[in-house]
């Protein structure tokens, strides 16, 4: 037995212990994200069934039956929605600046 195992780790399966690290991994995106897990986790299974058409459309379109051809065009997209998400955290950032700077303005005058 190794330091830090108790007796309960000696009865952990090894899918327990894949499924407790999974969970303890996605409890933390969501935490890091501000939202709940559940919702976490429903935008996840979103956005994997999202990619899994395109890619299917994508294999199509392009001719080929090895998903791994498509990596040039996946970290393509990848990039786009990254600068996409970037923008508008951007764009959000710089409102809500201004609007706390029209409020001190505003409560300056009042």
């Amino acid at each position: 037995m190794m330091e830090g195992d108790g007796p309960m780790a000696e009865g952990i399966s090894e899918a327990e212990r894949v499924r407790r690290q999974q969970y303890t991994r996605d409890s933390r995106a969501a935490v890091q994200l501000g939202i709940p897990l559940d919702t976490y986790l429903a935008k996840r299974d979103e956005n994997l069934q999202d990619y899994t058409e395109w890619m299917r459309h994508e294999m199509d379109r392009i001719g080929v039956d090895d998903p791994a051809a498509l990596l040039p065009h996946f970290a393509v997209k990848i990039e786009e929605k990254a600068v996409a998400a970037a923008r508008t955290a951007d764009k959000e950032t710089a409102e809500n600046v201004l609007k706390t700077l029209l409020r001190k303005m505003l409560g300056a005058l009042g």
